[in-house]
């Protein structure tokens, strides 16, 4: 797993030398405590990287889920990998993973039995399943939000922090760098 880390790793992600090397290093511990966490009860792994286009309404969306095992009464979880500390359950946005698991039961027919938000830097899993009335609302809430987007109103919220990291700062006029 490290080999293929070490010749995956992309430099030009990072800003500085010092950055890049610090997030390598960091890459490589949660890589060497994930190993130790799975090594004597590795998942049966059946998709890695599993592109989808789901339609949701008039509109369709396309995702990548990071993982997906199958487990023993064939049925499957979804796994989405972060870095960082985990979060509660409370606090987790659960709307990529709804996405997820709509995908998996409306584009490849997989009945989901769990959903998880697995965290590197501590290997703890925050895992839940959405309901059908969660399924609903996210539903409602993409629709909405692209049709939003389709109205053009694209007014611009400036900040320094913001503006550092817009795909647009080079033409916009509203831009704070």
């Amino acid at each position: 797993m490290l080999k293929i880390y070490k010749e995956s790793w992309i430099d030009d992600w990072y800003e500085t030398k010092w950055r890049q090397e610090e997030y390598r290093a960091r890459g490589e511990k949660s890589l060497k405590k994930f190993y130790e966490v799975i090594r004597n009860e590795p998942p049966d792994v059946m998709e890695l990287e599993k592109g989808f286009n789901l339609k949701v309404g008039e509109y369709t969306i396309r995702g990548v889920i990071d993982r997906v095992d199958k487990l023993a009464d064939g049925r499957v979880a979804i796994v989405d990998y972060k870095t960082g500390e985990a979060k509660s359950e409370e606090k987790v946005d659960k709307d990529q993973l709804l996405i997820y698991q709509m995908a998996a039961v409306e584009v490849f027919g997989w009945e989901v039995a769990r959903l998880a938000y697995y965290y590197l830097d501590n290997n703890q899993a925050v895992i839940f399943l959405g309901d059908s009335n969660e399924l609903d609302k996210i539903k409602k809430k993409i629709t909405n939000l692209i049709d939003g987007i389709m109205t053009y109103d694209f007014t611009a919220t400036p900040s320094q922090h913001i503006c550092r990291y817009c795909d647009f700062k080079e033409i916009c006029e509203s831009r704070e760098i």
